[in-house]
């Protein structure tokens, strides 16, 4: 009989599932039966992954998913900042260019920034993926000289993608990982850490301090906007507040203006327009509840 482990993803699928129904029947509006399906495809999947894990390395995938990403993000990396080259991998593959190149920024010794997203479409985007997968991987260090190595790299490259959720998710790696080990990798952490932000924070000065005294664009105001947009729809009844607008709908139009993709901004302000900010938290410490029975660093 095998075990079934699974159980917090399948619960925490079936509380959103059941707000969700609650908010279609009492704003009655559309719903979409490929969203529905959806919710049962990620239940098979988590019942499937329990059983799987039996048969499986799990530590072997998130090295090899690792250090398959960095291989392409270095490649492209050093293309640019060494031999002032383009690569855009995702145009090679896909015939559609990533987004994040060029900019405005100017660095005197690296001159033209290029914000650099590997097999990804944007630097956000590869963070997204590849920071829960260091985050992982962070379990497993200091167990071989290897995998430290391409875990050092994985969470280098966040950094060095000029992503601010690349910036945010090593932060919190970096912070988890320091409190749950000592001597080399300590040491090393530290060493790597200092070196990534010292080599990121220009960029990122300019972005977030130079950009916004000039009144010019940062990335901010969409999420300040979102915010705001949460908090009207969330505030205008007792039923958008307590079951939020679902995620049966086919869209959110005539709920929330935004021109933008609204899971853009945070899990947690999702599930708070999805499914209410009740609903929200209580999952979100539900889950952070069931990580800190894992380990400190699945916090992370």
């Amino acid at each position: 009989k095998v075990e079934f482990r699974g159980w917090v993803v399948v619960s925490f699928y079936l509380v959103c599932l059941c707000v969700s129904i609650l908010a279609l029947l009492l704003n009655q509006k559309g719903y979409e039966i490929s969203r529905a399906l959806g919710f049962f495809v990620v239940v098979f999947v988590a019942i499937s992954v329990v059983v799987v894990k039996r048969y499986i390395d799990v530590k072997a995938i998130v090295f090899f998913l690792i250090a398959l990403h960095s291989l392409f993000f270095y490649f492209q990396f050093i293309a640019y900042y060494v031999f002032r080259t383009d690569i855009d991998f995702t145009y090679f593959f896909t015939g559609m260019a990533q987004k994040g190149w060029g900019g405005s920024f100017y660095h005197e010794e690296l001159g033209r920034l290029r914000r650099l997203g590997a097999l990804y479409n944007e630097p956000g985007t590869y963070a997204t993926f590849i920071g829960p997968l260091v985050a992982l991987a962070a379990n497993y260090i200091n167990r071989s000289v290897l995998f430290d190595v391409v875990f050092f790299l994985g969470l280098a490259s966040l950094v060095l993608s000029f992503s601010t959720f690349g910036l945010l998710f090593s932060v919190v790696i970096v912070v988890f990982v320091l409190f749950s080990y000592k001597g080399k990798v300590f040491l090393y952490l530290v060493g790597v850490s200092l070196c990534g932000f010292v080599y990121a924070a220009p960029y990122f000065y300019y972005r977030f301090f130079e950009r916004a005294s000039r009144g010019v664009d940062t990335g901010l105001e969409f999420r300040f906007y979102f915010l705001d947009q949460v908090y009207v729809y969330l505030s205008s009844g007792v039923t958008e507040f307590l079951f939020g607008a679902g995620l049966l709908a086919p869209d959110l139009s005539g709920k929330i203006d935004v021109i933008a993709a609204v899971n853009d901004s945070s899990l947690i302000l999702y599930l708070m327009l999805t499914i209410g900010p009740v609903a929200a938290i209580v999952l979100i410490f539900y889950l952070l509840l069931r990580a800190r029975e894992l380990s400190r660093i699945s916090l992370a």
